[in-house]
């Protein structure tokens, strides 16, 4: 996290919660830097790194601008976070935080539409919530909602 901000020495944007508890690490930006310029493997893949970066914030906002409809839409973003072979009955699990109000704000979207547009994929058995369980039942609908 924050390895733009660093490299670029401006502020990071952003933060995170873990769901469990886990261990954190520090490296200062002077450090860091040093780090880089002594070890070029290091480099290589931070500049991996921020390409990856770059292209998935270059897709997010291909789609937020390019798509037409907010179905299409919640789809990619729904499948954007499922593997790549979903188990039918192990499915999806979002993530606690994603609430239908961050899908919403992911989507361009409000949390009402987000609300009535899963009704409406649960309604096409394209996907089952339980809880805040999400199951994809019908991945190649959902993929083709998302075109």
């Amino acid at each position: 996290m924050g390895l733009s901000a660093a490299i670029s020495g401006t502020n990071y944007e952003m933060s995170a919660e873990t769901a469990t508890a886990c261990q954190i690490n520090f490296i200062g930006r002077r450090d860091l830097m040093n780090l880089l310029q002594k070890e070029s493997e290091i480099g290589l893949r931070a500049a991996l790194w921020l390409s990856r970066d770059f292209q998935g914030a270059y897709r997010d906002l291909h789609d937020l601008v390019l798509s037409r409809s907010s179905s299409g839409k919640l789809a990619r973003l729904l499948l954007s976070h499922a593997p790549s072979a979903v188990n039918p009955v192990a499915g999806l699990r979002l993530p606690p935080s994603m609430t239908h109000e961050e899908m919403a704000q992911r989507i361009g979207s409000s949390r009402e539409t987000v609300t009535r547009l899963l009704s409406e994929l649960k309604k096409k058995r394209l996907i089952r919530l339980e809880g805040a369980r999400l199951i994809i039942r019908d991945r190649s609908g959902l993929e083709a909602l998302a075109v």
